[in-house]
């Protein structure tokens, strides 16, 4: 078996592998990350890949996955090309455990996301579909499903000529540190080429996104806030333990961190609407 370990946003994660070529696979995105300590592992991921695997039919389209609580309390989840089960105990001191196995040497990163999606909830975290700029150090999150405009107005915040980073563009791990700040890490998975892995930067505030004429900022109730970022949380697979983690994590964070609806042209003055501080 061939293995790795790293560790994202104080997550530890340990992958194995029947397959050197997926390991070697999430080299590319993980190497940053990587650890040699004892650490215990938060996540054990196991993945085999078997050549002309198949899986079950399922009815979510691709990429998505199927899935189904068992008795055991796991989670199934399933498509034509990969299948696995996953474990997520009540205790967040015992391992959130994956096992995958995949047609192609793809269903290692594939099943590291999976786990990741399942583990954070528990740990005070969550992945959040969303774009995300570095601006004073702070970072000002843009959530929205795809054809919102999160890609776009990362786009106009950055450049050259301004001195703000980009920490995200589809995907942003969000974790509460040990310090009780929200802070915002670069996720390294696959596809987030190009951005500053290991950066990270505190919460400032949280915008979901709308095309305008003009640009608005309008305030969110708590409600509608933790309605917003529900609705733009990945989840790959849960039961209902993981779930409640997922609505706790997200009722926390609204107490500490502004939400807004945020009415935008697709112009850069969109910062002066912003509430930078």
């Amino acid at each position: 078996m061939h293995s790795t370990r790293f560790e994202i946003a104080g997550v530890v994660f340990e992958v194995t592998s029947n397959d050197a070529d997926g390991i070697q696979g999430i080299s590319e995105f993980y190497d940053f990350y990587r650890i040699d300590h004892s650490r215990p592992p938060d996540v054990i991921v196991r993945t085999s890949v078997e050549a002309g695997f198949r899986g079950r039919d399922a009815e979510a389209p691709s990429p998505a996955f199927d899935t189904r609580e068992q008795s055991d309390g796991s989670i199934a989840f399933w498509r034509d090309d990969a299948e696995g089960r996953l474990w997520v105990p009540a205790d967040p001191a015992e391992p959130v455990v994956g096992e995958f196995v995949a047609a192609e040497n793809w269903g290692t990163e594939a099943a590291v996301r999976i786990c990741a999606a399942a583990a954070l909830p528990r740990l005070s975290g969550f992945i959040l579909h969303s774009s995300a700029v570095s601006i004073g150090g702070k970072a000002y999150v843009f959530s929205g499903q795809s054809g919102a405009g999160k890609s776009t107005i990362a786009d106009l915040l950055v450049g050259p000529d301004k001195p703000h980073r980009k920490l995200a563009d589809e995907l942003l791990l969000v974790r509460r540190d040990d310090r009780r700040r929200w802070v915002a890490h670069v996720a390294p998975f696959h596809g987030m080429q190009g951005l500053p892995h290991g950066h990270t930067a505190q919460v400032a505030a949280v915008h979901f996104l709308a095309h305008a004429q003009h640009h608005e900022t309008i305030p969110l109730p708590e409600q509608d806030s933790v309605a917003g970022l529900l609705s733009n949380t990945v989840v790959y697979a849960s039961n209902r333990a993981t779930a409640n983690a997922i609505l706790d994590t997200v009722a926390e964070f609204v107490e500490d961190v502004p939400c807004f609806r945020l009415n935008f042209a697709r112009d850069p003055s969109v910062l002066d609407v912003l509430p930078i501080t």
